[in-house]
């Protein structure tokens, strides 16, 4: 029977390898926990409803993007100045429209605009965060603009509602 050297860093690893893999495209497999943490930083969080969140509250002034399709998800898109479950900026994609939503013990809709795309069919979208300034890009298009002044810093990254979404080329620029 072969040899455990370390559970923890065997099921971190193993476990964040596959999520890695289905949420950005990638495989992963084979990769050891300070290998995972070195390339993405150390994953310590997960939004309960269906998010991976990796950064921290360090993190103030970025762009995170990534080619996303709605498969069989309510809604899916990018967080933002993740600081909790109550705490964070999102871009939502819902099946009629792209919003730019602060949640901040409830959710509150910065910005809205009609978009609709087939299920499964692959956008990308961008979320910048500097300062109060808040601008989210549809294929490499400005879509829309906000500015929140009670979010100053915080993680990066996916929310998916209900379901299940499509995440590749996952990016963010510090």
């Amino acid at each position: 029977m072969p040899e455990v050297v370390n559970y923890e860093e065997q099921v971190y690893a193993g476990v964040l390898g596959k999520v890695i893999g289905v949420y950005m495209g990638r495989p992963f497999e084979g990769w050891r926990k300070d290998d995972l943490v070195a390339h993405w930083g150390l994953v310590d969080r997960y939004v309960a409803g269906g998010g991976l969140i990796i950064g921290t509250d360090d993190w103030r002034d970025y762009t995170i993007s990534s080619r996303f399709a709605i498969v069989l998800a309510e809604a899916g898109g990018l967080i933002a100045r993740y600081q909790g479950l109550q705490r964070f900026i999102a871009l939502v994609k819902t099946r009629d429209a792209l919003k730019l939503v602060r949640n901040f013990y409830g959710e509150t809709v910065l910005a809205e605009t009609p978009c609709a795309w087939q299920m499964g069919e692959l956008q990308h979208l961008a979320l910048t965060v500097r300062g109060t300034k808040i601008v989210a890009h549809l294929e490499g298009e400005e879509v829309l603009r906000a500015t929140d002044d009670r979010l100053a810093c915080g993680g990066a990254g996916y929310l998916v509602e209900s379901g299940t979404a499509g995440f590749r080329e996952f990016a963010i620029e510090l």
